[in-house]
């Protein structure tokens, strides 16, 4: 089955492999109608895909972010739609967030060094066009040999639990919930499925400008979905997802229009946001 929504989806701009234009033709091939481009702390991918997308028929892009977070010591990602990506202001915060980032990212690689593994810096800053982020190092230990794609990098070097993972300075959820709606935009949590005491961080952020969360993601059960539409109806919240595309090359990754939420919910999801549509 086709699906014509997806609203988690990257670019090269930030850990995606195809550029904004590559991106949008794909989902274009794929027949969708709505997305959402929701890279790591920027939005600078996104001038280039609505120019694309302006150029086509049946395709509305909506502006996204996705930020990680933090509540409780666990990491929680959330998810922005419709925010003012010209505000200054947000802009500055994005910036902030990019420069932690990279400093992150080098700790990681002197970390790599140190257990004898021969990468550089200046490697993995030549596969970022943007954000530099953990898959960019996964590349470059893929292209010096010692892994054979990005999900064994994580798993025997750089996940949250492996040998060379460094913890960063995280928002906190709720002040980013408040910040995304400072700002004009609407959040959601990303692949909530693991997160513990979830109705609970509902039950917070909800009253601070949360109005959804992925049910229809990436390669969730229809048990897990089920079991995350039950918590949307209870606490009155959007069910969205995606496929959270990267073009990674990940074994099984779950491609554009393989998974997503019904065109009700994406169209319902624009007319919050205020925003028109015609998929005739």
């Amino acid at each position: 089955m086709q699906h014509p929504v997806d609203l988690h989806l990257h670019t090269n701009l930030s850990d995606g492999t195809l550029s904004p234009t590559q991106l949008i033709n794909l989902v274009v091939s794929k027949n969708l109608n709505i997305i959402a481009i929701t890279d790591h702390d920027t939005t600078n991918g996104l001038e280039e895909a609505q120019k694309v997308g302006s150029t086509l028929k049946n395709i509305t892009i909506i502006p996204g972010i996705e930020l990680s977070t933090e509540t409780d010591n666990v990491e929680i990602h959330l998810l922005g739609y419709g925010i003012d990506v010209h505000n200054l202001d947000f802009q500055q915060n994005l910036l902030n967030l990019r420069n932690e980032r990279e400093i992150h990212a080098k700790k990681i690689v002197e970390k790599l060094q140190s257990m004898g593994l021969s990468i550089t810096w200046e490697q993995v800053r030549s596969l970022a066009s943007d954000v530099v982020a953990r898959p960019h190092i996964a590349r470059a230990l893929m292209a010096e040999g010692y892994v054979k794609h990005n999900f064994e990098a994580f798993d025997k070097y750089i996940g949250n639990h492996a040998p060379a993972y460094i913890s960063k300075k995280k928002l906190a959820t709720i002040d980013a919930v408040k910040m995304l709606r400072k700002y004009n935009g609407v959040s959601s949590l990303a692949h909530p499925a693991g997160i513990p005491n979830l109705e609970s961080l509902l039950e917070i952020l909800i009253p601070s400008g949360l109005i959804g969360m992925d049910v229809y993601y990436g390669r969730y059960t229809n048990s897990q979905v089920q079991k995350l539409l039950t918590i949307c109806k209870k606490f009155n919240i959007m069910a969205l997802g995606g496929s959270d595309f990267h073009a990674s090359g990940n074994p099984k990754e779950v491609h554009p229009g393989e998974v997503g939420p019904p065109l009700k919910n994406g169209i319902d999801l624009l007319s919050l946001l205020n925003k028109s549509v015609d998929l005739a």
